[in-house]
Order: structure tokens, then C-alpha cells, then sequence
């Protein structure tokens, strides 16, 4: 990745009555309509869970930790809140291309559908076949070409319309730590939407400063479809693609 350019957000600790707000994640490239950000903060395994803001325009991401899920599991239905002093909460600001730390309660206030990333059930991508071994991509009986020539991931988008293609240019690589994601490889990485209809590409590739080589990545659509969430899984970095830089309009 390339050297961050400073602090762009802020962290939150929560104290009885008060709520400080202290400092965050950091930006380390973009470039139309793809932001991308180090996360050291939410370095640590867990999970990601996306939402709209109250607004509409910019999306919330939360990281919990394998810990604090399982004190959600045990207290779900019950009155008890799990709340965390790190910085779990994230406000991507299209506007503005910042990712900035934000409170509990605007997300607990933001009132839209969340999409929890590692749990949601994923739609299905077919007719599109990804040949794992190959790493190559089909539609029907048709090969596409992919952006990069080894295809890493399939991810369809919400109503199952587009499909959001993972591919990096460079050799394929096993990933040092395998068991927290998929094979990657070396190489550009290139993140392109296609429709399920046809199989036609929309838009054009995007570029994503991110590898896999050595740690996997995973994807993640939020729940309207305007953004299109890649990190790498042990959450030190992440970026951020509008639906419109590869996939035309937003829905």
C-alpha cells in the first residue's frame, strides 16, 4: 500500500455521560469514485457490518471483534447493549471522499437495513461459474474475460442484477494465513461489475491498491447497492467503490 497521507477520522471511546472523540482511520489513495483507507484500529478478527447513513448518500461500517459478536449472540434479545471503546464505527462520506469515525448511536439511529458481511446469505451468481482451480470466469458456456488474469471472487449484488468481479493481473499465490481467506495473487487488482442477464461488463475496471498475495480479501456489497466494500481480512485496510465508478447507475 502507499504511505498514508495523515489522519483523516477520528475514534470514539465512550465514558458514563460523555462520549470523547479521539483519532482514527487514515487514507492511503483515491481515485474517482474508489477511496481507499489503512484501518489499524480494527486490525483484529472479527467481522464487518455495512448500512446506509440516515441521509442516504454515505454508508456506516462497523468492525466487531470475534469477542464482542459473541457477546451480541449472547445477549441478543435482550435489553443489554454491547458497546465498545474501540472505534467500531466508520462514516464513508462520498462528498467528500473521508472516512471518518462516528458514534454508536448514529448508527444505532441511522434506521436502515444492515448487511452483516461474514453472516448475510450471499446471492447467487449464476450464470456466471468461477473455475477455482483455473481461476477463470464463464458465463453459461461463454468465457469472459476478466480485467486481471487470475479471478479471485464473485460477489452479486442485492436483487441479484450485477455481479462484482475480483481479478489481479499477476501469478496466483496461496495466502500465508489460508483458514482467513481464499488463495489470492500477486499482481493489479481489478474490481468490474457485470449484469446476470447477459453477462455484459458495466461500466469499466476499477484499480483497487490492494493485494492479496499474502493475505486474502474479502467483498461485500451494502444493502442498496451503491457501494462495493473490499478488505483485506485481518481488517488493516480496506477500500471503498461506488456503484457508478464501475457499474453505472446507482440503485
Amino acid at each position: 500500500m502507499p504511505p498514508a497521507h495523515g489522519a483523516v477520522g477520528f475514534a470514539v471511546a465512550a465514558v458514563i455521560g460523555v462520549i470523547v472523540v479521539a483519532a482514527g482511520c487514515r487514507q492511503a489513495s483515491a481515485q474517482s469514485g474508489v477511496a481507499c483507507f489503512e484501518t489499524p484500529e480494527w486490525a483484529e478478527p472479527g467481522g464487518l457490518e455495512l448500512r446506509a447513513d440516515a441521509s442516504g448518500e454515505g454508508v456506516l461500517i462497523r468492525h466487531r471483534t470475534t469477542a464482542e459478536r459473541l457477546r451480541e449472540d449472547y445477549h441478543q434479545g435482550s435489553p443489554v447493549e454491547v458497546h465498545s471503546p474501540r472505534s467500531a464505527v466508520a462514516l464513508y462520506d462520498p462528498a467528500s471522499g473521508r472516512l471518518d469515525g462516528a458514534v454508536d448511536l448514529l448508527w444505532r439511529e441511522a434506521g436502515t437495513e444492515v448487511v452483516d458481511c461474514d453472516r448475510s446469505s450471499a446471492a447467487p451468481v449464476t450464470p456466471f461459474v468461477l473455475d477455482a482451480r483455473g481461476r477463470t470466469l464463464r458465463f453459461r458456456d461463454r468465457a469472459i474475460r476478466a480485467a486481471g488474469g487470475n479471478v479471485l471472487m464473485l460477489v452479486a449484488a442485492p436483487g441479484g442484477e450485477r455481479v462484482a468481479v475480483l481479478s489481479a493481473a499477476g501469478s496466483a499465490a496461496e495466502a500465508i494465513l489460508p483458514f482467513l481467506g481464499r488463495g489470492g495473487a500477486a499482481g493489479t487488482h481489478y474490481h468490474q461489475v457485470f449484469l446476470r442477464d447477459h453477462g455484459t461488463e458495466q461500466g469499466e475496471a476499477v484499480v483497487l491498491p490492494l493485494t492479496s498475495e499474502e493475505v486474502g480479501l474479502s467483498g461485500c456489497w451494502s444493502a442498496d447497492g451503491r457501494y462495493m466494500i473490499y478488505a483485506d481480512v485481518l481488517y488493516n485496510q480496506l477500500c471503498i467503490v461506488q456503484s457508478q465508478a464501475a457499474g453505472g447507475d446507482r440503485r
